[in-house]
């Protein structure tokens, strides 16, 4: 690789995320230590994480087959000096260095929020957190908004609800989520809203719950239909809530690509075709282009071209149909232990979410990144 060296140049957040959704391949090099870079990473089809830890190039001994022939995006962490060492270093050999500015930490946090739809009763927009997957929900109808599925960081939210000029009712958790925190106790501190929640157990705590049940809602403007599950996948009990003509939240029940997913070796396969089942005997009523809007997704590649993650309900019953799922599996027990063994902390989780133990803000980020390990 010849010529003169070329100048560091930067990338954010956002920047580098609008390249992972359109499919671009190139390579993230984490010059942090081995274990550190084995707890956290950027993970994306389109991208290849490396780690060259920096204490191996101030050796002088780093083989360049290790090294990305693509974009190269070096972390700042807190060792900043030793990381443009780095970098000055691949610049001599004539690589294109990119430097992250916002930092690794930072991506943990990202949200990019999409707006899915826009009419005289509602607005409609998707909250994305790349770093876990995860996607949550707030619209806004006749000044008043609800929240669906909040992740643990709540400004979105609060933004949302300020810039349509309207005020957080009503928090609804599809389901007790057992593989992040919920943002819901923290929105019901700040606003006051009713927390709708399908899930016995949150009765268990202090916390001021409406349980949701089979039947019709009101959301401001629109009708939701409400449809309760019992079903293995990410937690026991579920709800689908099919908000008017427009789409179903289907939480982790339905994701794009796939359904909810069971965790568990030699049932998985049996439990996945029970919740395909399950749920498409009870929307066997809804038109092939009601769309679907789940609650987490596996790769930034899912972001459609107008920003969005979903499918329609055309595309999952398609789906079912090539896996050749039968039509006559449906749910009888489940095993009362289910949770506890999806993740080892999954139990701790669900308690959090469920208000029984408090949790401090560094800790939330330790549990989730625990999980994703």
């Amino acid at each position: 690789m010849g010529g003169s060296p070329m100048a560091i140049t930067t990338i954010t957040l956002r920047d580098m995320a609008e390249r992972m959704m359109r499919g671009e391949t190139f390579s993230v090099l984490d010059v942090r230590s081995r274990n550190v870079f084995q707890n956290w990473m950027i993970k994306g089809r389109s991208l290849a994480a490396i780690d060259v830890p920096y204490y191996d190039f101030q050796a002088d001994e780093v083989n360049d087959q290790l090294l990305p022939t693509r974009t190269c995006v070096i972390f700042l962490t807190l060792h900043d000096a030793t990381a443009k060492k780095v970098a000055d270093r691949l610049l001599e050999k004539g690589y294109e260095v990119t430097v992250l500015l916002d930092g690794y930490t930072a991506w943990d946090e990202f949200v990019i929020e999409s707006t899915l739809l826009v009419n005289a009763q509602v607005k409609l927009v998707q909250f994305q957190r790349l770093a876990t997957g995860c996607l949550s929900y707030a619209f806004a109808s006749a000044h008043r908004v609800t929240v669906i599925d909040p992740i643990r960081f709540i400004e979105p939210y609060l933004a949302f609800a300020e810039r349509e000029n309207s005020k957080i009712e009503v928090v609804l958790d599809t389901h007790v989520h057992t593989d992040h925190i919920s943002g819901a106790k923290a929105l019901l501190e700040v606003t006051r809203a009713e927390y709708l929640m399908v899930q016995r157990e949150v009765h268990q705590t202090d916390m001021r719950v409406t349980r949701l049940k089979r039947g019709t809602l009101r959301f401001g403007a629109l009708d939701a239909r409400v449809i309760t599950l019992d079903t293995e996948g990410n937690a026991a009990g579920h709800s689908l809530v099919v908000l008017d003509r427009f789409g179903i939240f289907t939480g982790d029940a339905l994701m794009v690509g796939e359904v909810g997913i069971p965790d568990l070796p030699g049932v998985a396969q049996e439990w996945a075709e029970k919740t395909t089942n399950t749920i498409l005997r009870e929307l066997q009523a809804y038109p092939d282009e009601m769309q679907i809007w789940p609650g987490h997704f596996a790769d930034v590649q899912e972001v459609s071209k107008n920003g969005m993650i979903g499918t329609t309900l055309g595309q999952i019953r398609s789906g079912a149909r090539r896996l050749g799922v039968s039509n006559v599996l449906s749910f009888a027990d489940h095993p009362r232990d289910f949770v506890s063994q999806l993740h080892p902390i999954s139990d701790e989780i669900m308690r959090i979410n469920t208000g029984q133990i408090a949790l401090e803000a560094h800790d939330a980020k330790a549990l989730e990144r625990e999980i994703r390990l």
